[in-house]
């Protein structure tokens, strides 16, 4: 997560954040406070950024074992948060199930549920649960300066963030699809 708040900080050119990350720069008083408030409020919308991100656009799936007597499994179970379920087996057979608000219900006994969740939010030095590839931190980057832009009520700033986020995000999700044209018929 350091590199999507570094970056952030530099599309922002928030300078004093990037002296506090470094740990290289001289910083007092509210100068010092000044710039641990904004690290902690881009840590805050990067978080919010990677939530959507995982929620709307590129799910991140999962699969547990989990059990239950009368086939009602409560989401609080779980290691993770679902968003979605999409499926549920039971010694490799598929079940049928249906999502509630706040469980799932399906056959009793112990099943293998394969569905996409919410990230946790991360601290600065952490890891996010995204593989390499897709989604890059320049892409992230964009969507936090966004949410900071707006956090910030500089509504214009954070227009042509959130423009640039959403064409990043879109060509990302995009390139890992190929493009199939239809054959021709000739009649």
């Amino acid at each position: 997560m350091i590199d999507v708040v570094k970056l952030t900080a530099v599309l922002l050119q928030l300078e004093d954040v990037l002296e506090n990350l470094s740990g290289e720069g001289q910083l007092e008083g509210e100068q010092q406070e000044k710039a641990e408030a904004d690290k902690k409020l881009l840590l805050r919308c990067a978080n919010l950024v990677v939530e959507e991100v995982a929620a709307e656009y590129l799910p991140l799936k999962a699969t547990e074992l989990l059990s239950s007597d009368d086939g009602n499994i409560e989401y609080s179970v779980f290691s993770r948060r679902p968003i979605e379920i999409y499926s549920v087996r039971k010694k490799g057979s598929k079940c049928r199930y249906k999502m509630y608000p706040t469980k799932l219900i399906t056959e009793a006994g112990e099943v293998e549920v394969c569905f996409s969740y919410v990230p946790q939010s991360v601290g600065i030095d952490e890891e996010l649960d995204f593989a390499e590839g897709k989604l890059t931190p320049r892409v992230l980057a964009y969507g936090t300066a966004a949410e900071y832009c707006l956090v910030n009520c500089l509504h214009e700033e954070a227009w042509v963030w959130d423009k640039r986020y959403k064409d990043s995000l879109f060509g990302a999700l995009r390139a890992g699809r190929a493009v199939r044209i239809p054959a021709r018929r000739w009649s």
